[in-house]
């Protein structure tokens, strides 16, 4: 019976422990929020599979890279969480003024983005994103990244999330 109140206690610290982590989670800005769910939930998935096959009786050595995909995920989300959570990310805002294409299947490799009267110039993780000029961005990168500069142009190689806003409009006055 004695070791019944330090349980309680125990339920009692992790309840409020999680509903911290809950809150501070609902503090982060919601594209950021996406991200760290998508490496989660990718690195659940890598989990489950693996214990699928693992229970199907397949071979240990079969399942580890699983578990090593699932180990991945996982700490990219804690990773991504923390640098979120401490506000260990700087906001920059522009419009696309210019897409460099690769010459062989036309993707987006790199954009160049006007922002505070400064050019800058973003190499893309992902080729398949597709960014037109006048495009609003918006990046998420981490506060200790590099910035080179070279030929009056700010160069950035790494970004933790790129996101694509409408296309701005400039308003026109109507003829009658």
């Amino acid at each position: 019976n004695a070791a019944y109140p330090s349980e309680e206690k125990a339920r009692h610290f992790d309840l409020r422990y999680l509903m911290r982590i809950q809150d501070h989670f609902k503090r982060i800005p919601t594209p950021l929020q996406r991200q760290i769910l998508r490496r989660g939930l990718m690195g659940c998935a890598f989990f489950l599979l693996s214990l699928i096959f693992l229970l199907l009786g397949y071979d240990v050595v079969l399942v580890l890279p699983g578990f090593g995909f699932m180990l991945f995920c996982m700490g990219s989300a804690m990773r991504l969480f923390y640098i979120a959570n401490g506000n260990r990310y700087v906001v920059v805002e522009g419009i696309c003024t210019e897409v460099t294409k690769s010459m062989l299947f036309q993707r987006a490799k790199a954009v160049t983005l006007e922002t505070g009267g400064k050019m800058l110039r973003v190499q893309l993780k992902q080729y398949k994103r597709s960014c037109k000029a006048g495009t609003s961005l918006r990046l998420y990168i981490q506060e200790n990244t590099k910035v080179y500069e070279r030929d009056g142009a700010m160069f950035l190689y790494d970004y933790v999330l790129m996101e694509q806003n409408l296309p701005s409009v400039i308003d026109e006055p109507g003829t009658p």
